[in-house]
């Protein structure tokens, strides 16, 4: 408790209260922000941004909060990630003690940022994770606990924008959709499963995949 008061001091926002409430059954504590989402993380990311769209310096903040995970979310940077956060993801990017290292750690299944921003429908996101060096391509084609992929996250979510970018995102496109997850299920096994018709319309329309794609 202490650690996250000093950090909230040290960001110095006005428009921030810290307080203590039951997490979970282990009574774990969580920070909640007026004004701010009532998940842990996803406030904490808001916070953040905040603070560098406000200018301020986090120094003396406690980072080691930055890498908790509140459950199977992941960190905060999944949830800037989700939520199209872009000034958080370029500050974690660059901040001493995080880095590519945090923007790097999956949630508790093994889904990436790069999974957040799929299903999200955050293409700048996934743009800026392809364009990025530390990131890239390679980031982009990890898999999650069950061999889901980027593809499979935005099928399941209806993100048929996030679809057609992969389709033209060099380095993943048509080979990457096409990519099994466990028990042999592609992403238009996952749009059915997920009632996302408009998905199966986009994957009946695409070159390469079509009707026997479906079939």
């Amino acid at each position: 408790t202490v650690s996250v008061l000093y950090w909230l001091r040290s960001i110095n926002l006005k428009r921030m209260r810290p307080a203590i409430n039951v997490f979970d059954d282990q009574c774990r504590r969580a920070l909640r922000l007026p004004g701010t989402s009532d998940d842990p993380a996803a406030a904490l990311c808001e916070a953040v941004a905040a603070a560098v769209a406000n200018g301020h310096h986090l120094s003396g903040a406690d980072f080691e909060l930055m890498q908790t995970h509140t459950d199977d979310r992941g960190t905060v940077a999944h949830c800037a990630a989700m939520e199209g956060n872009l000034v958080v993801l370029r500050f974690i990017l660059a901040a001493d003690g995080l880095g590519v290292q945090l923007l790097s750690v999956p949630n508790l299944r093994e889904m990436t940022i790069g999974h957040a921003a799929a299903e999200g429908g955050q293409l700048a996101v996934l743009q800026w994770i392809h364009e990025t060096h530390e990131l890239g391509t390679n980031f982009l084609r990890a898999v999650a606990a069950d061999s889901r992929t980027l593809a499979h996250v935005a099928a399941a979510a209806g993100r048929r924008d996030v679809l057609a970018w992969i389709d033209d995102c060099a380095g993943l496109s048509l080979g990457f959709l096409k990519q099994v997850a466990d028990v042999g299920r592609n992403i238009a096994h996952v749009a059915a499963m997920y009632d996302k018709p408009d998905v199966l319309e986009w994957i009946r329309e695409c070159d390469g995949l079509g009707l026997e794609f479906l079939k």
